[in-house]
């Protein structure tokens, strides 16, 4: 990746896709779509449409071009999404280029040099490898990988890491990063969360299904010791940290405990 653009030498139809300093840029990405017009007209017809669907008010889009979406989706999808498409779980297109991937994380470790080089991917959902007998990569491969540093959304799944593990997770500068979700929060893991550069400017955290009832505990007492730094514009709760949204099983008189105390108001907690 090279400034604000990324270059496919195996996908025409990707070169001049916005990178990570223009994540949004509709006028970048429709010049992109004339420029490719007649080499596949298809995609050039799909970034449009999907740009015209994101701006169009919820609920005043019309079901024909919801189906349109799709009809292109299921005829050019996989090869749009080149390789990828048969090394991941799923995928998903936002203003016609791949954004979300949803992978193992051998998956990752293996290929997301080559995702990289090939789509925008700003969301990763991160699946642990169901062949419990297959040696799985180390953690520290997956956690010094560059996607991470371009990603806005990740959820890390149910990867068991040890404390030294979140440290370095900690210690990585994602200055893109606003919504995370953790599955199996501990105690020190929510120590380390909460002392990240990047912490300040999550919108939001949500903890899932394992997270340990004393690591939710141990990332209220560490947030209630974070000092107050006003931001304009910045995420909910006036730059402390995010909002954060608990939908654990078995957690929840807990967390609508914390939801109604100072805690709670302070860093717009949510059960649910």
């Amino acid at each position: 990746m090279v400034g604000s653009f990324m270059v496919s030498t195996s996908d025409k139809t990707n070169r001049g896709v916005p990178g990570p300093e223009v994540p949004y840029d509709d006028a970048g990405r429709l010049a992109l779509a004339d420029f490719i017009e007649g080499e596949d007209g298809a995609r050039a017809e799909f970034i449009r449409l999907q740009i015209e669907l994101e701006n169009q008010p919820k609920g005043q889009i019309p079901k024909s071009r919801l189906k349109h979406q799709s009809d292109l989706l299921h005829a050019n999808g996989q090869r749009w999404a080149g390789d990828l498409a048969g090394q991941v779980l799923d995928y998903h297109f936002h203003r016609g280029f791949l954004r979300r991937v949803i992978c193992h994380t051998s998956a990752l470790v293996d290929h997301a040099d080559s995702w990289m080089a090939q789509h925008p991917i700003r969301d990763l959902a991160i699946h642990e490898d169901p062949d419990i007998h297959e040696e799985a990569p180390h953690p520290t491969k997956l956690l010094m990988h560059p996607i991470l540093a371009e990603l806005e959304c990740l959820d890390l799944g149910t990867a068991m890491w040890t404390d030294g593990d979140w440290a370095v997770f900690a210690g990585r500068e994602l200055p893109r990063l606003r919504h995370l979700v953790i599955r199996n929060l501990g105690p020190e893991a929510a120590r380390w969360i909460c002392g990240a550069s990047w912490w300040p400017n999550l919108v939001q955290l949500r903890l899932e299904r394992q997270t340990d009832p004393w690591g939710l505990r141990e990332l209220c007492q560490a947030m209630m010791l974070l000092p107050e730094i006003p931001k304009t514009g910045g995420p909910p709760g006036g730059g402390l940290g995010p909002r954060i949204t608990v939908g654990m099983v078995g957690l929840e008189n807990i967390a609508e405990r914390i939801r109604q105390s100072p805690l709670g108001r302070r860093f717009a907690f949510r059960v649910g």
